[in-house]
């Protein structure tokens, strides 16, 4: 299910200064990063971008022109795991419990299934239960591993 409110598209290096500000500062909230505050530079943000239009995804999520939320997969960096990726997803202050994680979920799921389709699996922080909890990827989950048991196309 998408959220028409919400409009995903890949992340450009002129966002990194709306990214940074906002990861710092749900970073300060307690749960939610495992990054501290001063820990994120502008540029780390904007080579991430860039070396992930190569390698794995980076998107935004807008709202009415606006950054409310950004997300990206980034593959482990041995070559005999390459093909796990590491998953970060950060819903803006001000703009969580409206959908705005579920799409970047959704978008990040897709393309994932489209590059690679095998089963995915799921680590979260023991503190954040937003993701531990998170219905969609549950769902998704389960869906892949039905699938797979008895070889049905997804």
């Amino acid at each position: 299910m998408k959220n028409p409110s919400v409009s995903i598209r890949e992340a450009r290096t002129e966002d990194a200064p709306v990214l940074v500000a906002a990861e710092k500062e749900t970073a300060g909230r307690p749960g939610l990063l495992v990054s501290r505050p001063y820990e994120l530079k502008l540029k780390a943000f904007e080579q991430k971008i860039v070396e992930l239009r190569k390698i794995g995804r980076y998107v935004v999520a807008e709202r009415g022109g606006k950054i409310v939320g950004h997300a990206f997969l980034d593959p482990l960096p041995l070559e005999a795991i390459s093909h796990v990726f590491r998953l970060t997803i950060v819903v803006h202050p001000d703009f969580t419990s409206q959908g705005v994680g579920t799409a970047l979920m959704i978008d990040l799921m897709d393309w994932g299934e489209a590059q690679f389709p095998c089963r995915k699996d799921r680590t979260t922080g023991p503190r954040n239960e937003r993701a531990r909890d998170s219905p969609i990827l549950e769902a998704r989950l389960c869906r892949r591993r039905t699938n797979e048991k008895s070889s049905t196309p997804a």
